[in-house]
């Protein structure tokens, strides 16, 4: 009984981590949104020198245990010091679980990244940083 909740668990953990052994991602872990909550996705270019291009994407799991993209960024350099975002509202009628992953060129460092869960999308709820 524990190997089948153990085999989705370990899959969905590899898909959404992505490419992330070849470098260029990070991910957030999964995070509850129940009906009108938001998820808003958002990198940040710490460094002063050099624009990154990076893409944003907001995941929710589908009803087979997987992660599936519901709002993609096209890429976009991100300049020193700014930010890149993405955000979805969760209008199931059941709570799904959701999650960031992004996409980047060259290395992390410099890099910061989150995902933000929002209630009513106003009052924020929780933030997991992304690795």
């Amino acid at each position: 009984m524990l190997r089948s909740a153990f085999v989705p668990l370990v899959l969905s953990t590899l898909l959404l981590a992505g490419p992330a052994a070849r470098g260029g991602t990070l991910a957030t872990t999964p995070v509850l949104l129940k009906t009108g909550d938001g998820i808003m996705c958002i990198i940040t270019n710490t460094g002063t020198k050099d624009a990154r291009a990076v893409s944003v994407e907001v995941l929710e799991w589908d009803d087979n245990g997987l992660p599936v993209p519901v709002t993609t960024t096209t890429p976009a350099d991100l300049a020193p010091l700014g930010l890149v975002q993405a955000s979805d509202l969760a209008t199931d009628l059941t709570p799904v679980f959701g999650a960031c992953r992004f996409t980047f060129k060259g290395s992390a460092k410099g890099l910061r990244a989150s995902a933000n869960v929002l209630e009513n999308t106003t009052d924020l709820l929780d933030t997991q940083p992304a690795h």
